[in-house]
């Protein structure tokens, strides 16, 4: 199972990368038709969903049975990680000068938030599921 979740995020890290490369690319949405600036959010929002369905669906499987709205719980907090990492830029900008997105990531805060978050969902449900 270490393999599936090693390779759910290799696919998912490339596929977020090609999606951030495609947003400040010269040909990217910036340039591109109305139907590309529409549908790049939309895959970002698909590969967090795929990446909350990857994960409950292991927890679901091999360490307790939970509902399936919890797909969508883990999704909400991955997502909670790109505001998090904003706003911890903005209040210490480590060794960089600026405060956008490109900084956070130099940074690492977006891996620092996804990994708390996702520990956070994990206890959540965990909690959620022995009060029922």
């Amino acid at each position: 199972m270490r393999l599936f979740l090693y390779s759910i995020n290799v696919i998912c890290f490339y596929l977020g990368k090609q999606l951030c490369y495609e947003m400040y690319s010269r040909f990217g949405w910036l340039s591109g038709t109305s139907t590309e600036i529409i549908l790049i959010p939309f895959q970002g929002l698909a590969l967090f969903i795929f990446l909350g369905l990857s994960y409950w669906l292991t927890a679901h499987k091999l360490l307790k049975k939970n509902k399936k709205i919890n797909v969508f719980f883990i999704t909400i907090l991955l997502l909670l990680s790109i505001p998090l990492s904003l706003l911890t830029i903005q209040i210490n900008s480590g060794f960089g000068s600026g405060t956008g997105w490109v900084d956070a990531v130099k940074m690492g805060y977006p891996v620092f938030w996804i990994t708390m978050l996702l520990g956070l969902s994990g206890l959540l449900i965990t909690r959620q599921t022995e009060l029922t």
